[in-house]
């Protein structure tokens, strides 16, 4: 069972590692200036839920709460070139990256 699942795994690795990878475009020329803010407040939504929040969830705060954050040039322009679905899409990955740059959320 062990070996089914590995080989499942490794399976799933495989087909990540095949994907293309979008181009990502910031809205502003400082790049440190976006994820700094993009971090400082996603730190503030955390400190509002010690509990936690998925990111689906943490999408819709900051699309309710922090519009600014959401539909950005950047946003728009990778949606118009098919690298996200829709904008919902293209802030779930910068969400993603902003994570996986600042471990220290």
């Amino acid at each position: 069972m062990l070996d089914k699942l590995k080989a499942d795994f490794d399976d799933i690795i495989a087909l990540v590692n095949k994907a293309p990878q979008p181009e990502i475009y910031l809205a502003i020329p400082d790049a440190e200036d976006v994820i700094m803010g993009l971090a400082e407040l996603l730190r503030q939504i955390l400190r509002d839920r010690p509990e936690g929040i998925r990111r689906s969830s943490l999408r819709d705060v900051i699309k309710a709460e922090h519009p600014s954050f959401y539909g950005t040039e950047s946003h728009r322009r990778n949606v118009e070139k098919d690298h996200y679905q829709s904008l919902d899409y293209a802030l779930l990955a910068q969400l993603y990256v902003a994570v996986s740059w600042r471990r220290t959320l």
